[in-house]
């Protein structure tokens, strides 16, 4: 038999590793990464609405609340898949005792690592095909959702009278198809659905409702069989799909900047001027076209914004230096200045309009793009 003291060692020797390549990181991002300037920009945006809006407007509930059913959408789905994939994870020693029981340590353990592989070419796959506007991240989650939930459930069906050959084959098929989908798309359409001032905090809210599902299949399965183990999988499959098809949006190949322009206007109170990519039917949720919480769409709107933008302040300007020609600040610092941001596809080109003394025009809009 194994020695439980060596066996105690090697997982103990893991968490070490993973706490050295954390401090390591941690060390990296304080003493030698340097913010780039698209946070300076950021910060810089923050302090100006800030001071034109004030705090009250720029309340986080409030912001949130705006984005509280896309929530349930990335939130939801890592909630109910880290309950199949912790949870198998977890249990995959009694699983496959389970299922081969008159296998040794080695024996496991080797079908163990077999199962991991399963998993990674899982994950590869899905990083082949996820950028395919014909498949797109909603699409790949929904197929990784429906093949688990239907693996899920032949496996639970058939455990005790199936052999255990078959048994496995299940078993790493449904390890790959977990892992080709939900187990990449989950946290993928968590770091895409939200502005940049808000990705992290809505993301790691995501990462949070799945952490939750982490530990419900941690304290959960400890008091199930394994069929029923099976079956408890497959229905939190099936939640993903209807959550899926309800409150998921695919955002293939739509520029992030779009949702910064987005809760710029949202903010400004003119949420009904964005007519951005965000509002085109195939980038809404079920649930935001069943319910009209979305605006018009116009593929050329941000060009139409920012030209009548930059009229309205010349306008203006020519009336205040008509009014007072002599007292009129000429200086570098008065004048707009435009500068462009590329999106990292490099599809798209976003003009940043800034207003030192007089900044009315959204620090970004999104133009339109052909991507």
């Amino acid at each position: 038999g194994a020695n439980p003291d060596a066996l105690a060692a090697i997982w103990r020797s893991f968490y070490l590793i993973g706490l050295l390549c954390v401090v390591m990181l941690l060390l990296y991002r304080w003493l030698i990464l340097e913010e780039d300037t698209d946070h300076s920009a950021v910060l810089k945006r923050q302090q100006r609405r800030e001071a034109k809006l004030g705090r009250e407007a720029l309340s986080k509930w409030r912001i949130l609340n705006f984005y509280s059913f896309r929530l349930i959408g990335t939130g939801g789905n890592w909630f109910v898949w880290d309950i199949a994939f912790y949870g198998l994870k977890l249990y995959s020693g009694p699983i496959f005792a389970a299922i081969n029981p008159e296998g040794d340590l080695v024996v496991q353990n080797g079908w163990l690592l077999f199962n991991n592989l399963c998993a990674l070419a899982g994950y590869y796959c899905a990083a082949r095909v996820i950028d395919i506007p014909t498949i797109g991240r909603k699409r790949l989650q929904m197929a990784s959702f429906t093949l688990c939930a239907i693996l899920f459930s032949v496996t639970g069906a058939i455990f005790s009278q199936a052999r255990p050959g078959f048994l496995m084959v299940l078993f790493f098929a449904s390890s790959f198809f977990g892992n080709f989908g939900a187990n990449v798309t989950t946290y993928v359409m968590a770091a895409e659905t939200y502005p940049t001032e808000l990705r992290a905090t809505c993301h790691g809210i995501s990462a949070f409702m799945g952490k939750c599902g982490a530990l419900f299949a941690t304290i959960a399965f400890a008091h199930l069989q394994t069929d029923e183990i099976f079956f408890t999988c497959a229905a939190t499959s099936i939640m993903g799909i209807l959550l899926t098809a309800m409150f998921s949006v695919d955002l293939t190949r739509v520029p992030l900047s779009e949702h910064d322009a987005q809760l710029e206007l949202f903010l400004e109170g003119r949420l009904e001027v964005y007519k951005g990519k965000l509002n085109a039917p195939q980038h809404l949720s079920l649930f935001e076209r069943l319910v009209g919480r979305h605006g018009e769409y116009d593929p050329k709107w941000a060009s139409k914004l920012v030209e009548a933008e930059k009229n309205r302040i010349d306008t203006e300007r020519g009336s205040r230096q008509s009014l007072a020609p002599h007292s009129f600040d000429h200086s570098p610092s008065r004048h707009k200045r435009r500068r462009t941001l590329s999106s990292k596809s490099g599809k798209a080109v976003f003009p940043v309009v800034e207003e030192d003394r007089d900044d009315t025009v959204p620090d970004i809009v999104a133009t339109s793009s052909s991507s």
